[in-house]
């Protein structure tokens, strides 16, 4: 008899069954009564296993087992369970862990140019504009030179070029 065939068998059903009793029908690892599996601890002969071959793990668990581990793995029940442990607190930890969003910030020198580009056609600058570039209503004498030569925020930049007055 193949394990294919093993599985569908009478025998392992009741095997299965009583796993699942003595396990009082809950995933051995984190308590869920959902999609319950059977899960050999040895396969060296399936054909003569024990309640002490077989443990109970929902789907989720059993699928993380073999997702790491080959049929042939004989591990002990506390291997198992140290391994599921072992995953779910490395799991936590990378939630745990602030993803780092480097947003980069590009700054672009002001020139005379970037300030004759936001200019009114009366010549001047609005409030909004100069506020996004940091300089102070109403402005300060001398406020251009200042600027001139300056990085700033390439958003801010925008900010001054698109809030001009028409």
């Amino acid at each position: 008899m193949n394990y294919s065939e093993y599985i569908l068998s009478p025998n392992w059903q009741k095997l299965r069954a009583e796993a699942f009793k003595l396990a009082n029908g809950k995933c051995e690892f984190c308590q869920s009564s959902k999609q319950l599996n059977g899960h050999h601890l040895q396969y060296r002969n399936f054909v003569d296993c024990t309640t002490e071959d077989v443990m109970c793990l929902c789907k989720s668990h059993h699928d993380q087992w073999h997702s790491k581990h080959s049929s042939s793995t004989i591990a002990t029940r506390d291997e198992v369970l140290a391994f599921l442990a072992n995953r779910q607190r490395s799991k936590q930890a990378r939630k745990a862990r602030p993803r780092s969003r480097k947003k980069t910030v590009d700054f672009i020198v002001v020139t005379d140019n970037h300030l004759r580009l936001g200019m009114s056609r009366k010549g001047g600058w609005n409030r909004t504009q100069l506020e996004a570039i940091g300089v102070n209503w109403p402005p300060p004498n001398g406020w251009k030179e200042s600027m001139i030569g300056q990085q700033l925020p390439a958003k801010a930049l925008r900010s001054f070029l698109k809030t001009k007055s028409p």
